[in-house]
């Protein structure tokens, strides 16, 4: 009998479609951002950056079971630890927990004030050790579960491959099969 771990998608796959996700949400952000600068909105801040990822994270963990594209590309999803689909909390709590750190780093704060600054300081110094923790925990984990996932009480797993079995192009039998046997015959008297 197949171990969980024996479904847990590998840190490769992971990191694969994390890059694809990564590209695919820069240039949504890039595309959103030139359409709303020819309307005179500027959005090109580093947190709605931060915001347009997590936002297609969210969007496509909700949207399409726990598979971005760039999962569905590796043929990877993310699921509930019982083996459900993702609930909407997992799906909140799992995407809160990796973007949170980034945005809270983008927090405006008056550099010259010590307070501010030690709390600015802090919310960078913690985004990163989420990230390097995330890291670790993908490559080192027994169950590659990284802090999102664990949080969110969700698994990153690999989905079982498409089926190769295809309907015939006609017919699967007719009347002259040898295997339905000889068609039955009137006698040559009747008519």
């Amino acid at each position: 009998m197949p171990t969980p771990a024996h479904f847990t998608a590998s840190a490769k796959k992971r990191i694969a479609a994390f890059s694809f996700d990564f590209f695919a949400a820069t240039l949504l952000f890039l595309c959103v951002s030139a359409a709303l600068e020819t309307q005179g909105v500027d959005i090109g801040t580093f947190r709605n950056y931060v915001i347009c990822h997590a936002a297609y994270h969210l969007l496509f963990l909700v949207a399409r079971g726990g598979s971005t594209l760039g999962k569905a590309l590796q043929n990877i999803a993310v699921a509930s630890e019982t083996g459900q689909p993702l609930a909407l909390w997992q799906s909140v709590v799992r995407v809160a927990v990796r973007y949170l750190p980034l945005i809270a780093v983008t927090v405006a704060y008056v550099e010259w004030e010590t307070v501010p600054a030690i709390l600015g300081f802090a919310a960078k110094l913690v985004a990163g050790l989420v990230w390097l923790g995330e890291l670790h925990l993908l490559q080192n984990s027994p169950g590659r579960q990284t802090i999102a996932d664990r949080a969110a009480r969700s698994v990153v797993v690999n989905l079982p491959p498409p089926h190769t079995h295809r309907a015939p192009a006609g017919p699967m039998y007719s009347a002259t099969d040898v295997e339905f046997g000889v068609p039955p015959r009137r006698p040559p008297g009747d008519a």
